[in-house]
């Protein structure tokens, strides 16, 4: 951050100094053309610009146009290039005095004591400019054309990185947001950097799950994220593509729906485009019989000579065409061409425990466990129904009761498992390497809560400071494991007669 604002300081002194000298003023409009304008459009600095520096020391500036200009920090002296890469002028200063050369051609600009500029030109010609005239606001010259420009890097949302960056701290980071939320790094796995309150993918996601939930990132376009196997899985983006190859085809994130809107320019010079059949001639004609598209979702009309057949609103064809996206309002029918509205579905489940409800943001039936519904001894199993608490940690990790029957477990393949108060499950992990190991525990707080205990393979306890057991994130580490030593964590319920879902993951640095 140090060197940067360097940086932007040193390119803004030199800048000023300009401005300072040549007493410029962007109000007043210039009289006339002076001899430096080929070289300024060529250039062709146009839209927003943005300032780097390169690992040799080097400065540059990139305009939107594709025009740039590079040299040492504070630009006194550089190179401008134009959108086609071709070499438009240099720039250098001599005393007061700014020299722009092109090839064999050498211009002079000369601050006057009026206030006003002289330009002496290629061809020795002088002209003589009031304050504000003249190359005035050209680069090289203005100071507000350099000092506008974005630092690179440096951004205060992700518009301002590049379309593969994300914005955090301030900073553009390489990778893209992970599912799930997180409040310190660790929360986000290996490599990983937790950014307001969104993990960033360096340069993969390893967040740990019980459940779905835990894995949206809350944004609608990217697809729906899922927990699978103890892990959150990214989702494929929407898919927005209607086939139709004369519609824009967009995810609009802010209503959360695509959007296929018809654009005639994709057509021919005597076609229109058809939202749902694509492009389609342009009919000539004198009534509106001559119209008549056979479609009986469109008005058909004779207008200006040329036939017009507009969709009708909230008509369909198929069954598809009445879709609303809501599973939870039944599946709607096309009848004659109207929609009709279908009926709920049916997520009862039969198991009494459970509360049997249609969740719109997963447009799927949920079926939660309610355990007033069981007795006092007994606990609500979403599959089974009240079952003897005995069982209610009953998980594919089963028999792992005790350490002689633990779970073993496997470098970054997350498991997910259950337990309730009463059920302990065990887990080993067998080094192969001596290097520093790291556990992540994960538990579902809204079911209840668990304790997570690991004994490194010397059998001491782990560093467990980065850990946020009232919030179900449990984070170890141990340093200095030997090959073939193991690592033993024991997990048990705490709330009675209630399960609890978790995600467990060990990651080998």
């Amino acid at each position: 951050m140090k060197n940067l604002a360097l940086l932007i300081s040193s390119v803004w002194l030199t800048s000023f100094l300009v401005s300072s000298l040549c007493g410029c003023s962007s109000s007043v409009e210039k009289t006339k053309e002076d001899c430096t304008k080929p070289l300024f459009d060529c250039l062709d600095a146009q839209g927003d610009c943005v300032l780097s520096k390169s690992d040799d020391g080097k400065v540059s500036v990139h305009w939107e146009s594709g025009a740039s200009v590079s040299g040492p920090v504070g630009l006194a002296v550089f190179e401008a290039m134009g959108p086609n890469g071709q070499n438009c002028f240099s720039r250098k200063t001599e005393g007061n005095d700014i020299i722009l050369t092109n090839g064999n051609d050498t211009f002079r600009i000369t601050p006057a004591a009026s206030g006003g500029i002289s330009v002496t030109c290629a061809d020795g010609s002088v002209q003589e400019y009031e304050a504000g005239q003249g190359p005035y606001d050209e680069v090289g010259v203005d100071s507000q054309r350099l000092t506008t420009c974005r630092i690179s890097g440096i951004c205060s949302s992700d518009d301002d990185c590049l379309s593969n960056q994300v914005c955090c701290s301030g900073q553009c980071h390489d990778g893209q947001r992970c599912p799930g939320t997180c409040e310190v790094d660790e929360h986000c796995g290996e490599g990983n950097i937790c950014c307001d309150g969104f993990c960033t993918s360096l340069p993969s996601c390893q967040m740990v799950c019980s459940n779905d939930l835990q894995c949206d990132d809350g944004v609608f376009c990217n697809g729906r994220e899922y927990c699978s196997a103890g892990l959150c899985q990214v989702a494929l983006s929407v898919m927005c593509d209607d086939s139709v190859a004369c519609t824009d085809d967009v995810c609009d994130e802010g209503n959360k729906a695509c959007t296929n809107d018809p654009d005639d320019s994709l057509c021919g010079p005597s076609q229109r485009c058809n939202p749902e059949k694509g492009c389609e001639d342009i009919v000539s004609c004198s009534t509106d019989d001559q119209c008549d598209d056979g479609d009986e979702c469109t008005i058909d009309k004779c207008q200006s000579d040329i036939c017009e057949n507009t969709l009708v609103v909230d008509c369909c064809h198929v069954d598809a065409d009445c879709d609303d996206g809501n599973f939870c309002n039944g599946a709607e029918k096309c009848d004659s061409g109207s929609c009709t509205a279908g009926g709920p579905p049916d997520c009862d489940d039969g198991i009494d425990c459970t509360l049997d409800q249609c969740d719109t943001e997963r447009n799927s039936c949920i079926h939660l466990s309610d355990q007033s519904k069981c007795e006092a001894d007994e606990v609500c199993d979403p599959e089974s129904g009240c079952v003897p608490s005995a069982q209610c940690g009953v998980d594919g990790n089963e028999p792992n009761d005790t350490l002689d029957k633990a779970t073993p477990l496997h470098n970054k393949e997350g498991v997910a498992g259950t337990t309730c108060l009463g059920d302990e499950d065990w887990f080993v992990f067998e080094m192969v390497t001596e290097v520093m190991i790291m556990t992540i525990v994960s538990v579902d707080t809204d079911m209840g809560m668990a304790e997570v205990q690991m004994q490194c393979c010397d059998g001491t306890t782990p560093d467990s400071s980065l850990s946020h057991p009232e919030e179900g994130q449990f984070l170890f580490q141990c340093i200095g494991c030997g090959t073939g030593q193991e690592l033993e964590i024991r997990i048990f319920g705490q709330t009675p007669d209630t399960m609890v879902d978790y995600g467990l993951l060990v990651v080998v640095e």
